[in-house]
């Protein structure tokens, strides 16, 4: 094995680590992993709904309210489409 092949088998788990430990850390400050979700899917489905895929964003819409039921945006958004 060549070094520039070591070095990227090295890379890839320690970039995979970092990201899991800033997740944990975040975690545990206090960040509501729900809301964070929920706003995620409602990216997800309004790039669907404005690209014309009703199906996708609707189940990421239906996703959003399984994170935060009472997430009043995604219930509109969840209408409209």
């Amino acid at each position: 094995m060549g070094q520039v092949e070591i070095r990227k088998y090295f890379f890839i788990p320690m970039l995979i680590f970092l990201a899991l430990s800033i997740i944990r850390v975040h975690s545990q400050d206090g960040i509501d992993m729900d809301q964070f979700n929920a706003e995620e899917e409602l990216r997800f489905g309004v790039h669907a709904y404005h690209e014309g895929a009703y199906n996708k964003a609707l189940l990421s819409f239906e996703r959003s309210l399984t994170f935060k039921p009472e997430f009043q945006l995604a219930e509109e958004w969840l209408a409209r489409t």
